[in-house]
């Protein structure tokens, strides 16, 4: 029996012995994030690279080391120590956009012959230790409207810019051919939510993200009209469809706009708390509420433009 307890107990230290090892050889790998440059004894450099999830507003990023560090110099702001194996690190990033490549190098110092590997990462509570958001260089993206040698003025370039910048305006789900990306994502995908309706898509207003029915109609008309009556010109630049795509991404909007008939939704988001932010579109957390006219609340000026852009359209598709 004093045999048999033996065994037993030595069977279970080696199971424990063979689970703790197991556990700290799967916690003990540097983050992926990270990059070393230079090794010393009792020091090395690493930088961190990472892109944010989210916004946020001055950056600060927490390292947990698997053993303990005697000093972390931070050489793009300061550091301040924790305790032995935890340092937080301020950078100078002020502000950060979602998706912005955050980049940093620092200078580890430790005691002994084991270098303390980083094994957890909080950047402004979001986990930055894995490496698949590691930002890796690649080309620069391509200008798709190159000069096209039009002398005097180069008026196919300007019109293949013009119609770029409508594909920058764009709200809502972005189409597999939008040529304006990295910085421009889907954005402002629950509008009309709070009048249980899909208001998504179409353009933002000038440098504002609310959507105006009456300038984008007339907008849309516009654009409809230079097609109608210069089209072996857009023909001739290579911009007829880049043209058509224009027109049709705000009259499909305006399509789901008419809700009834005699109720047609001109407005989403308020001026006022759109004014009060100062960021991109695919950051916004602000309501965003949906207005309508119809018999109780008529405007005649918006249903009339948004029907002379769908006719206009009409004649161009």
């Amino acid at each position: 029996a004093d045999m048999t307890s033996v065994l037993v107990q030595t069977l279970l230290l080696g199971v424990i012995s063979l689970t703790l090892h197991t556990a700290v050889e799967a916690v003990e790998e540097q983050c992926g994030t990270l990059t070393s440059h230079m090794e010393w004894n009792g020091s090395y450099i690493a930088n961190f690279s990472s892109q944010t999830l989210r916004p946020f507003l001055g950056l600060n990023v927490t390292f947990t080391f698997n053993l303990p560090v005697t000093r972390v110099n931070n050489w793009g702001g300061s550091s301040k120590k924790i305790n032995d194996t935890h340092f937080r690190l301020i950078t100078g990033y002020k502000f950060a956009e979602t998706g912005t490549y955050v980049n940093f190098q620092f200078n580890v110092f430790y005691e002994g012959n084991s270098k303390p590997l980083i094994i957890a990462i909080d950047m402004n509570g979001q986990d930055a230790c894995d490496g698949s958001v590691v930002w890796v260089p690649g080309p620069s993206p391509v200008q798709p409207c190159q000069p096209t040698g039009m002398k005097k003025y180069d008026y196919s370039q300007a019109l293949c810019m013009s119609f770029l910048f409508y594909e920058a305006q764009r709200s809502g789900q972005l189409p597999e051919e939008q040529r304006v990306t990295g910085w421009r994502w889907n954005s402002a995908m629950n509008d009309g939510a709070d009048v249980g309706h899909d208001l998504t898509g179409g353009y933002y207003d000038a440098g504002d993200h609310v959507k105006f029915g009456f300038p984008m109609a007339f907008t849309a008309t516009v654009l409809a009209w230079g097609l109608l009556d210069f089209r072996e010109g857009y023909d001739k630049a290579g911009q007829t469809e880049y043209g058509r795509a224009a027109i049709k991404w705000a009259t499909d909007y305006f399509l789901k706009a008419h809700t009834g008939e005699y109720e047609l939704y001109g407005q989403v988001g308020s001026g006022h708390l759109d004014h009060d932010f100062w960021g991109r579109p695919e950051d916004m957390v602000m309501k965003r509420p949906s207005m309508k006219i119809d018999r109780d609340a008529p405007g005649t000026e918006l249903a009339c433009e948004t029907a002379a852009a769908l006719a206009a359209a009409s004649l161009v598709f």
